[in-house]
């Protein structure tokens, strides 16, 4: 389950990945809000209640809870940023041995370290569920960079250069040499 643009960025990224890393397994994403994710993948239709993109399925959190247990569930489930699964999704994966990732929000606090890949009881036998906490040091999970991913190229730090130059420069900054350096985006809510 996904409640804003964030998480479904992040969950949208992860099931590619997963696609890309792990090709011959099936991927299917469950969200509340299929509207929030098409504000960002246009190929999204926020009209349908199931479709396929990028060999990635997507579905309206509802036909989950609706009858598409009886599809069966995967051997590894993944809980995004605290949504529980459904009881029927959970007695449907109890019938084999399933692994439960509760993947987290990316963190640099130093408590992250301690609850990554800890065990999580189920109460369930045939359930393992483990937390999977992104962060920036070897005790956590790091960040998804893309499996797919060119190395920089002397092109590509030649346009980024240019490109943080006039944007930061037309604000009376100066970007300096960015040729190899690592960026990040910093966003919040502003009310």
């Amino acid at each position: 389950m996904v409640d804003n643009f964030g998480d479904a960025g992040v969950v949208y990224r992860f099931a590619n990945e997963c696609k890309r890393a792990r090709p011959h397994c099936r991927v299917r994403v469950f969200i509340d809000d299929v509207t929030t994710l098409h504000c960002m993948v246009p190929g999204i239709d926020p009209s349908k209640t199931a479709q396929e993109l990028d060999s990635v399925a997507y579905y309206s959190w509802n036909a989950m809870t609706e009858g598409l247990v009886g599809e069966g569930t995967a051997e590894v489930l993944v809980e995004a940023f605290a949504c529980y699964l459904p009881e029927p999704v959970l007695e449907a994966a109890c019938r084999r041995p399933t692994v439960i990732i509760n993947l987290e929000h990316l963190s640099a606090e130093p408590w992250v370290e301690g609850y990554h890949l800890k065990e999580s009881l189920t109460g369930r036998e045939m359930l393992k569920k483990y937390f999977y906490m992104p962060g920036f040091t070897k005790e956590t999970g790091g960040v998804i960079i893309g499996a797919t991913g060119n190395p920089p190229s002397d092109a590509g730090d030649r346009e980024r250069n240019a490109f943080f130059g006039e944007l930061l420069g037309s604000r009376g900054v100066s970007a300096g040499d960015v040729r190899g350096a690592l960026f990040g985006t910093v966003f919040t809510y502003l009310r």
